[in-house]
């Protein structure tokens, strides 16, 4: 993928793959492959790698990505490390299939628990987009959590991943007057929301999930 954090973490792994091999104790071939984020890559750069006979594959980053391409590594006894994926039924593909972060089961009811104390509020909206594994996961366990503390959902609305334009959705949800509005979304998609929230004079507090915590989303 071209997003700046991804290609540190390209960086990191071939620093540590160099730092390993000057070791000489155990030597790492590095096999490099760029999915673009999309699930049909992800399969098609899993089976490259399993040609490549990898023995072991980090990746993908995304849960859209891992619900393709988790299946081929599965089948090939591949172990994979999957980055950044919190959307829920990843591991559960089979036991070659790990990942290194808090899955949205586990994360969202904390920060929508302690948001909730903090800020108090009754009403909430909730805009996700549908298309990703990740975000609909996401915005399932804030519904069920907020929906516990007694925070009434007041709207729901959603977008396709790709879309760039949101003035229908939050203008219902301007409309519904909640409290605070709940985003599930890449920090790209999250960042125009809330520039376009701000400019309709939407000054709720937002809540995101992990995906919308790039610094570039808080540049606006």
């Amino acid at each position: 993928d071209t997003d700046r954090s991804r290609g540190l973490g390209d960086v990191y792994k071939r620093q540590a793959v160099e730092e390993i091999n000057q070791k000489g104790e155990i030597p790492i071939e590095l096999f490099v492959e760029d999915s673009k984020g999309s699930p049909s890559d992800a399969m098609n750069v899993t089976k490259r790698l399993i040609q490549k006979k990898a023995a072991v594959i980090i990746g993908p980053m995304t849960s859209n990505e891992a619900k393709a391409a988790g299946p081929i590594m599965q089948n090939a006894k591949i172990p994979s490390l999957e980055i950044s994926v919190t959307a829920e039924g990843i591991t559960e593909i089979g036991d070659y299939i790990f990942r290194n972060s808090v899955p949205e089961s586990m994360n969202i009811p904390q920060t929508a628990k302690k948001t909730h104390r903090l800020l108090g509020y009754e009403t909430a909206a909730i805009l996700y987009a549908h298309d990703n594994e990740q975000h609909v996961t996401a915005q399932k366990y804030f519904r069920k959590t907020l929906e516990e503390e007694g925070v009434k959902i007041v709207d729901v609305e959603t977008f396709g991943s790709k879309d760039s334009e949101y003035s229908a959705q939050l203008t219902n949800i301007e409309n519904a007057k909640p409290d605070v509005v709940i985003v599930c979304s890449y920090y790209q998609e999250g960042a125009r929301i809330l520039k376009k929230m701000r400019e309709m004079g939407m000054n709720q507090p937002v809540l995101g999930a992990v995906s919308y915590t790039h610094l570039r989303a808080h540049e606006t």
